[in-house]
């Protein structure tokens, strides 16, 4: 016949409980922390990949009007391909 326990390890029965729950309660919390980190490092990012297309469309823009200008001055002689000099009549 089995003999029953007559007392039981509460103790034992505590730690083991406590050995089997606390890796996967660890690894919840440190992968949210990591998750966390990681979505607030891809937000910066994307700010400021934003940013620096801005700043292209902005230089697009400027070197558009600045093309315009070199043309005109170099149509009237006195642009950077004449050196800045006034063409002779």
């Amino acid at each position: 016949m089995v003999e029953r326990a007559v007392g039981i390890d509460w103790g034992g029965t505590v730690l083991f409980l406590v050995w089997l729950v606390l890796p996967p309660v660890y690894v919840v919390v440190i992968g949210r922390h990591y998750a966390r980190k990681c979505q607030e490092s891809t937000e910066a990012a994307i700010r400021v990949r934003d940013e620096l297309h801005e700043i292209q469309d902005h230089l697009g823009e400027f070197e558009e009007v600045l093309s315009a200008h070199l043309r005109k001055l170099n149509a009237r002689g006195s642009g950077p391909d004449n050196h800045g000099r006034t063409p002779r009549s």
